[in-house]
Parts: C-alpha cells; sequence; structure tokens
C-alpha cells in the first residue's frame, strides 16, 4: 500500500486534469503526470487551481508534465507554509467557484 502524503483538495484538482488515471487507480507520488495522460494545457490547469484553492503563489514552472504528485505537493507546502510565515493567524482558503480569495480568520471554537 503507498503512503499518500497529500489531502484530498489536493488529489481531486490533479485527476480532474489526468485523463489517463482510472478513478479507482491510486496517484502514486514518484510517477510523473505526463503518464497519467497530463498535457501543458492541463499542467495550466492544474497550476491555476491550485493557486486558487490553497491561495497561494506556486513558483513559475513547478507544474510540468515531468513533475511528480509529490514534487508538487512539496510546493505547495512550501507556498503555503510561506503565506503563513507573512501571516501567522490561520485562514480560511478562498472560494475556488468565483476566485475570489476572502481570507478570514478562522477562530477555533467561534
Amino acid at each position: 500500500m503507498t503512503f499518500i502524503p497529500w489531502d484530498a483538495k489536493f488529489e481531486d484538482v490533479l485527476r480532474a486534469s489526468l485523463t489517463a488515471l482510472e478513478p479507482v487507480s491510486p496517484l502514486e507520488p514518484e510517477v510523473e503526470l505526463a503518464e497519467y495522460g497530463l498535457d501543458r494545457a492541463g499542467a495550466a490547469a492544474i497550476a491555476r487551481r491550485l493557486e486558487e484553492t490553497y491561495c497561494v503563489a506556486l513558483p513559475d514552472g513547478v507544474v510540468t508534465v515531468r513533475t511528480t504528485p509529490g514534487v508538487l505537493w512539496s510546493a505547495v507546502q512550501d507556498a503555503v507554509e510561506a503565506v503563513w510565515r507573512l501571516d501567522p493567524l490561520p485562514l480560511a482558503f478562498g472560494n475556488p467557484t468565483t476566485g475570489v480569495r476572502e481570507l478570514t480568520p478562522v477562530v477555533p471554537g467561534l
């Protein structure tokens, strides 16, 4: 059994653009995204959706057909960590449907 190091949102974003990945097949951390059917247009879509989903800016060129899910997840984690360093207060993520980044403080228990 493969350890999956990412959350469900990340996998949902990737699966939406990976045309050769069967719904029941695992997304392996070390397999290049091209092997799952990713093309350049899909790579751009993944980058945009990850930025919207996690309210971060990914480095240019991090999402390519040669990128693996494991490397991409590390880049997302690094980008999220950079945001938290700037503002350590936990934030609610933006609305991926509208693209609006509604950065609202989340206060546990309220």
